[in-house]
């Protein structure tokens, strides 16, 4: 009897130490997908615009010297910080008390694929605008909570670029797929 119970404690422990395993793993993958390309991506769905004829000079957005630039997203102009290298995209809006509603951070990825983000130490909601190679809205994530984190929002279709802007700010210029955003500094 002594000896079965020994067993089964043995058995229960080694069960519990097995979840935390996979709760530690799924932890550690959700961190690594905010910062790398997503590489096992199935067929996206997602309306056919044709092609885009966006205005974005990537050679420019990365040797600009102030690392900014004023833009038009849809009509409106918007002055937008990029973060180019991968700290700046790390780190993000994180830590910062606020966003003017003509302000944004524009996010440029080495390569065009699915990328996930969070609102880990954010202050204040965002709209997460996606964007193709050619600086076309492909989705948005609209009102994305402070309150989110851990949970990561993906768009649903490649992307090279994300355009994060205050919560609501989308839906208050009218900015929809298609909408190109076009650097005018």
């Amino acid at each position: 009897m002594r000896e079965s119970l020994k067993q089964m404690l043995i058995a229960v422990l080694l069960l519990a130490g097995v979840g935390v395993a996979v709760v530690l793993y799924r932890t550690i993958q959700d961190t690594q997908k905010v910062l790398t390309p997503e590489l096992e991506v199935g067929p996206q769905e997602s309306e056919s615009r044709g092609p885009t004829s966006g205005n974005l000079d990537e050679n420019r957005l990365l040797t600009d010297p102030d690392g900014r630039i004023v833009a038009l997203a849809g009509t409106t102009t918007l002055e937008i910080e990029l973060a180019r290298t991968e700290g700046e995209r790390a780190q993000g809006l994180s830590s910062r008390e606020s966003l003017a509603e003509d302000e944004a951070m524009l996010f440029i990825f080495p390569i065009l694929d699915i990328y996930g983000f969070w609102m880990k130490e954010m202050n204040f909601d965002l709209d997460i605008i996606w964007l193709d190679e050619a600086g076309v809205v492909a989705d948005i994530t609209p009102n994305v909570s402070r309150d989110s984190y851990p949970q990561v929002f993906y768009p649903r279709t490649k992307i090279k670029y994300v355009l994060e802007v205050p919560a609501g700010w989308s839906n208050r210029h009218n900015i929809v797929p298609g909408d190109e955003l076009s650097e005018i500094n």
